[in-house]
């Protein structure tokens, strides 16, 4: 490009007036980069958020269902003791066996409370009596890491 050899003020002051119009637009083009920067990283820190809640919610509906199946695991469980047919009793054992065995994947476990241990408030519920040591088991509780799902129901002595 050739340079203008006129020393008018047209020209000054088109020159200036160009000069001042980059200035601007270098300025526009820096802030514009900028927010596209911070729109990009609070974007990308809303798609982090939003698979964290995805997470959450879907643990705490996998607990949820859990804890309320767990009903069926005590009506098998007492089917169980009270049926007396020995081909009903295979076949309730064989449902039994598969639905602890489901439960055991999702990562449910039994909560101990056998005789003779100390009773705990975090994992046992008292039924009946007021001591600290467990007599019996009532009820089975049923815990997923260190998430109680129910409480083991006890007697205390």
């Amino acid at each position: 490009m050739e340079k203008c050899k006129c020393s008018c003020e047209v020209c000054k002051s088109t020159l200036e007036n160009l000069t001042l119009e980059l200035v601007s637009a270098k300025k526009q083009a820096e802030e514009n980069l900028n927010l596209a920067k911070y729109q990009k990283a609070e974007f990308e820190n809303y798609k982090k958020r939003n698979v964290s809640d995805m997470e959450r919610v879907r643990a705490e509906t996998r607990i949820e269902v859990l804890g309320r199946m767990l009903g069926i695991l005590d009506s098998l469980e007492f089917g169980l003791k009270q049926v007396t047919d020995k081909a009903v009793y295979e076949g309730l054992k064989k449902i039994f066996d598969a639905a602890e065995h489901e439960f055991a994947f999702y990562g449910v476990k039994f909560i101990q409370a056998n005789p003779g241990d100390q009773f705990d408030p975090y994992i046992h519920e008292s039924m009946f009596g007021a001591g600290s040591v467990i007599e019996e088991e009532l009820q089975k509780g049923y815990c997923i890491g260190k998430r109680v799902l129910r409480p083991s129901k006890v007697k205390l002595k």
